[in-house]
């Protein structure tokens, strides 16, 4: 400030240094006058479904957020690791054109109608992704390389528009980079659209009646272990979605509960359930929506541990807890297990019941670990059906605790009632006491002299 500056001038030239320094903080007013629209912020999100997962959310599992072989949709197009992939997804595109007989002129003329769409189905795209021909060339390259991947998978690796030492899309490719593929096209930050699979295979086969039903057919490998096959998607945002959608089945949207209630809930681990008289059976369905407490029976989902497994739920927790729109029940099932299994034994006790399945290397500790992992992840939330059956294993662990602590305090009134009323009585219980000990102990000694007689 210069000396002969009074605070009064130095008010009124502020804002213009302000704006003059580099080094500043600039303030766009106009951009924050559209942020007070809240309108046309809320409609941006609601568009949205495909988003980056936060740095602080499970950092130590980084690894299962960011793929490692390739990439797909444009968060993570062009990373160095991932570009030896690129090859292979035009000679995916080749053969898919090949076959089709179409051009990628007809693709995109099928696609840019409802290209803005496509564009804000994304949390944020950087600016060479605004250029629609260049982000319609990327959905249409990495969309026709996913349906072949998808395709391959599950003819077995049997493709004859592939020879068979093809190093991806053949047998010899399924026995070495298949699950890499899969674990990377499961991943919330490698999402297409959906209505870019359905646009490719809509023009790919113009006689094809139902594109939907292919689709299903072609994803029902993913989490068929963790899902009923024929379980149809209600949701199909992207792959992740249409997966979230399987496990989860039909809602019997319950009422919410309040915070009261939800205050109390203390679900008992599974070795409590089953001292409480709880008994254990698989679901006739493996939906979480068909998880329910029948008087002492639970009825359960199989849960399959993999080497997909850590990825496919780490992934639909973050798009549950990014998407706001949709209800918590991936969350509170990962609860409701860490809940259940506190302890080694409690996962063993899940495993003997024929509800857990075991496909990888590891042992209970990990297994209780991982849902562990999964449960500091979450901030709890009164929201989705499977509070209810939390709520009711809670009341009906305590009132079977109560009634043992009832029956142990009865008999202790009935023993006080009957041999310690009075002083006779207590000497006639002593007694009575010593009189069968040393039975006992005669009983004893006889016996042993019996069998070794003294010399």
């Amino acid at each position: 400030m210069e000396a002969n500056m009074t605070p009064e001038d130095a008010h009124h030239i502020a804002p213009t240094m302000l704006t003059q320094n580099s080094k500043s903080v600039f303030i766009d007013a106009d951009r924050l006058q559209r942020l007070l629209d809240t309108s046309e912020e809320t409609n941006r999100w609601d568009k949205c479904s495909i988003y980056r997962v936060p740095s602080y959310f499970i950092p130590e599992k980084e690894k299962f957020y960011k793929p490692q072989l390739v990439s797909v949709g444009p968060y993570h197009h062009g990373d160095p690791h991932l570009n030896a992939m690129e090859e292979h997804k035009y000679r995916a595109l080749s053969q898919f054109l090949k076959r089709s007989k179409k051009t990628i002129n007809d693709f995109k003329v099928s696609m840019k109608g409802c290209v803005h769409q496509l564009m804000e189905s994304y949390e944020k795209l950087d600016e060479e992704w605004m250029d629609e021909d260049k982000f319609l060339e990327l959905m249409i390259l990495d969309g026709c390389f996913v349906l072949e991947i998808l395709g391959v998978f599950n003819s077995g690796g049997e493709n004859i528009d592939y020879g068979p030492s093809d190093p991806i899309f053949s047998n010899r490719g399924l026995s070495t980079v298949v699950k890499i593929l899969v674990q990377d096209t499961l991943m919330l930050e490698n999402q297409l659209p959906f209505l870019v699979l359905e646009k490719l295979l809509a023009v790919e086969e113009e006689k094809r009646t139902d594109p939907d039903e292919y689709l299903n057919e072609l994803l029902s490998f993913v989490g068929d272990d963790i899902c009923t096959k024929d379980n149809p998607a209600v949701s199909k945002l992207h792959i992740v979605d249409f997966l979230r959608s399987r496990v989860i089945g039909s809602n019997k949207n319950l009422p919410v509960l309040i915070d009261s209630e939800i205050s109390e809930l203390r679900t008992p681990s599974l070795s409590i359930c089953a001292q409480a008289g709880i008994v254990f059976v698989k679901s006739e369905r493996n939906f979480l929506s068909d998880i329910k407490l029948e008087k002492n029976v639970l009825h359960l989902p199989e849960f399959v541990l993999d080497g997909l497994s850590e990825v496919i739920w780490l992934n639909l927790l973050a798009f549950e807890c990014l998407h706001v729109s949709i209800t918590l029940d991936i969350t509170n099932y990962i609860v409701f297990m860490a809940s259940l299994l506190k302890t080694t034994e409690d996962v063993k006790m899940l495993h003997s019941d024929q509800l857990l399945t075991i496909r990888a290397l590891g042992d209970y500790q990990e297994i209780k670990k991982l849902f562990g992992s999964l449960w500091n992840a979450i901030d709890f939330q009164s929201d989705g059906d499977l509070l209810h059956v939390m709520k009711n294993l809670h009341v009906y662990c305590t009132k079977s605790k109560k009634k043992w602590k009832r029956r142990m305090r009865e008999w202790r009134l009935n023993l006080k009632s009957t041999y310690f009323s009075n002083p006779w009585k207590v000497l006639s219980l002593i007694a009575a006491t010593l009189i069968i000990a040393l039975t006992i102990v005669q009983t004893v000694y006889t016996i042993l002299s019996y069998y070794n007689p003294s010399k």
